[in-house]
């Protein structure tokens, strides 16, 4: 019987610990103290993830996850989605199938006045294929190194465009202190001159203090320039996020920074992005065909050692997968 480190018979529960365990993403804890980068990272954030989820899906045999009776079910997506056939919000619903299990969906909010003026009539679209597609963009966007630099670079172009009157307060404040300095000048003029009394030594005062104060200002502005956005600084902050999407906070956080409005049509989920002009259009069931296809790769690969699930494996169809029903 194998043992562990402990010297403890090694169990199921022993490896799904092993498998749970974020020290080997890197992650140092120490009681309520969390650090991470604390330790070398033995595996890649992305194959981390996919284990999680792997768990989660084994540990409902295999099921999509069903919310409780009594549990009412996240609908995450509810404020940044609207329909492309009337510009309504679309949020969650649920409806009950022919042997009494409950299905949840995205609808559009005019739906339920089709049959009245100002209607919608747009479909139903399930709650896990709209999710799936968004946290797969999510995931990619969040978990891969060359979109995290993408993601920076239009991040700093959009603050760039957003900022680039700022060097005009730079400059405002080098001639208050210029107009200030030759007044000053003009001042030790006079005294040289021999006119010195309370009020040229007031004004000469007054104006020492006011350079002082411009100078203290435009080295707090040069300083502000200096460590400014840069897109080095949009990569790391995105990095904080990788492994943790399956976190609700931290979704709805990620969801928040990346991205702006989700458009759903019957057949399409168009997406405009924050800190850019980006708009992109996925069709639904080939985006959901494509993540299907992968988990369903992933499946067989975890259970590669079974030589049905190999055969299994090379009679895949991937044609045949793209024909599910998506749709209520």
């Amino acid at each position: 019987m194998a043992r562990s480190v402990r010297g403890r018979r090694f169990t199921t529960n022993s490896l799904r610990h092993i498998l749970e365990n974020r020290a080997y993403l890197g992650e140092y804890r120490h009681g309520d103290v969390v650090i991470p980068g604390g330790m070398p990272q033995l595996i890649p954030d992305g194959l981390f993830e996919r284990v999680q989820e792997r768990l989660a899906y084994n540990s409902r045999g295999g099921r999509p996850a069903v919310p409780a009776p009594d549990e009412k079910p996240d609908f995450w997506l509810t404020g940044h989605i609207f329909c492309e056939c009337c510009g309504s919000t679309v949020s969650g619903t649920s409806g009950t199938g022919k042997h009494g299990e409950r299905h949840y969906y995205y609808m559009c909010s005019n739906k339920k006045r089709k049959k009245k003026p100002g209607g919608c009539a747009k479909r139903n679209i399930r709650k896990e294929v709209v999710e799936g597609i968004i946290m797969d963009i999510l995931t990619e966007t969040v978990n891969s190194p060359a979109m995290r630099v993408i993601t920076g670079e239009k991040v700093y172009e959009y603050y760039s465009r957003q900022n680039s009157g700022d060097d005009s307060y730079r400059r405002s404040l080098e001639d208050k202190i210029k107009d200030t300095e030759k007044t000053l000048g003009n001042i030790m003029k006079a005294i040289e001159a021999g006119i010195f009394n309370e009020t040229t030594r007031s004004r000469m005062l007054e104006l020492q203090q006011q350079k002082n104060m411009l100078t203290d200002e435009l080295a707090a502005e040069q300083l502000r320039q200096q460590y400014s956005l840069k897109p080095e600084h949009v990569v790391r902050y995105l990095e904080s996020f990788t492994g943790n999407l399956s976190n609700p906070e931290v979704r709805r956080r990620v969801l928040d920074l990346l991205i702006n409005k989700i458009i759903l049509s019957d057949d399409s989920i168009t997406i405009t992005f924050n800190f850019s002009d980006d708009r992109r259009e996925f069709d639904i069931k080939e985006m959901a065909a494509v993540i299907e296809n992968r988990e369903r790769i992933m499946d067989i690969l975890d259970r590669r050692g079974n030589s049905a699930y190999n055969d299994e494996l090379r009679g895949t169809d991937t044609a045949a997968l793209c024909s599910s029903d998506f749709f209520a």
